[in-house]
C-alpha cells in the first residue's frame, strides 16, 4: 500500500496493519458483492455506501467513505 495511503489511514486513526485493512477491503468486496468489479461497486453510489459501513462495522473504525474507496481504488491499481 502506498506509503502516503498508509500515513492517511493513520492519520484518521487506523493503527492497525494496513495489509490487513486491504484483505479486509478485498474480504467484503469478495462475500458482499461476489462477482462485481471494483468498478461496478463505484458505480453504484449506494452501494458504494453500504460497502464502507461494513467496513467500519467490521474493522471497528470510524475512517470516512472516501478514505475507504480512495484505499479500494489503490486495490484496482494493484491488480485485484
Amino acid at each position: 500500500m502506498a506509503s502516503r495511503l498508509v500515513e492517511e489511514l493513520r492519520s484518521h486513526g487506523y493503527q492497525a496493519d494496513p495489509e490487513a485493512f486491504r484483505e479486509t477491503l478485498a474480504d467484503v468486496m469478495f462475500n458482499g458483492y461476489g462477482s462485481w468489479t471494483i468498478d461496478d461497486l463505484l458505480c453504484h453510489p449506494e452501494d458504494a455506501l453500504e460497502y464502507c459501513r461494513m467496513v467500519r462495522q467490521l474493522t471497528g473504525s470510524d475512517l470516512p467513505d472516501d478514505l475507504i474507496l480512495k484505499t479500494l481504488l489503490n486495490l484496482r491499481k494493484r491488480g485485484y
